[in-house]
């Protein structure tokens, strides 16, 4: 791809895919920090006098409407913060995203729905993507977070506009490109809840790096694959076998949580520490004793790689632990 700042965007249009899938509490954004770190890359758009158009999915409606799943919320934070009209398509590529992209003036900015409310999104769709791009004249990949994905808003659009990395995606290109010889220790921190996108990841630096600390949702498919108790946590049954053979094939490189917060609920407020979780209790966090041990480990490192929260962190009471190694 060329670099965006080659092209004459003066009056165009420019479709951006970003990552605005942020946490949402009672219809507001609950952690706006992706929000803030796209704005730079809008800011530059507007300046140059082009006409940003931002796609974005949140959560996993599976193309299918799902009202909760609206990036109204985003549009509402976008607007506050840009200080700018931020408008919001009713559709991904229907009758209400077309007008309001022909409509769209400079000094404005267009918000399409949520893409996952699309089936062709997920599947790579080359007519949904030929749709997508013929709402605008350039497009740009600033969503690094979602890049590993065949999707049709991140690969099968290129196929139909002038194409390039936005800021956002160079820098984090730029960081990974120093793990091909890195300083050791050589740290792989990973944490969220999805599997299936974390076990490439294992798989890919098992090799390369010292270390791997887990946490959050994911730890606990792999501690009941070690045989530890973990109550009614999260744990993806049919990754159990992958998770056990990688532990035997890594040896000591894979730590688990020694301790966990856990709480029947993420709304009970009575919360509790437990080495093996009983049933009836959830892990939602890290516990203090894998807190000082995943930190030691942290600080004796050189180069360090990390993906995911090491609990629900949206929620104040399980934030500690991905707070405080962050910090």
């Amino acid at each position: 791809m060329t670099s965006w700042e080659e092209w004459e965007v003066y009056n165009k249009k420019v479709l951006v895919r970003l990552d605005l899938n942020c946490p949402l509490s009672q219809g507001k954004v609950a952690d706006d920090f992706r929000i803030q770190k796209s704005l730079p890359t809008i800011r530059a758009l507007l300046e140059r006098g082009a006409k940003p158009i931002l796609m974005s999915h949140l959560g996993r409606p599976k193309g299918k409407v799902v009202a909760e799943l609206s990036l109204a919320p985003i549009r509402e934070r976008l607007e506050e913060l840009l200080k700018v009209p931020v408008h919001l398509a009713k559709d991904v590529v229907g009758k209400s995203a077309k007008e309001l992209a022909q409509k769209l003036s400079q000094g404005e900015v267009l918000l399409l729905e949520n893409l996952r409310f699309e089936a062709g999104e997920e599947k790579d769709d080359p007519d949904f993507a030929k749709a997508l791009a013929s709402l605008g004249d350039f497009y740009i990949n600033d969503a690094f977070g979602c890049s590993h994905r065949a999707h049709a808003s991140v690969h099968a659009i290129t196929q139909f506009l002038p194409s390039a990395f936005g800021p956002l995606m160079e820098k984090e290109l730029s960081a990974f490109s120093k793990i091909q010889q890195p300083e050791r220790p050589f740290l792989l921190l990973l944490g969220g809840a999805k599997l299936e996108t974390k076990l490439p990841v294992i798989r890919f630096l098992l090799d390369k790096v010292d270390k791997i600390l887990l946490g959050g949702a994911m730890a606990y498919t792999f501690l009941k694959a070690r045989g530890k108790e973990v109550g009614d946590s999260l744990v993806e049954e049919e990754f159990l076998p992958e998770c056990k053979e990688l532990m035997g094939s890594a040896g000591s490189k894979i730590l688990l949580p020694l301790d966990h917060i856990t709480a029947k609920s993420l709304e009970d407020p009575s919360v509790q520490i437990h080495e093996n979780i009983p049933k009836g209790q959830k892990g939602f966090d890290i516990g203090l004793s894998t807190l000082r041990h995943y930190a030691h480990e942290v600080e004796r490192a050189s180069t360090i790689v990390w993906n995911g929260p090491l609990g629900v962190f949206e929620k104040p009471t399980f934030s500690l632990g991905t707070h405080y190694l962050a910090w």
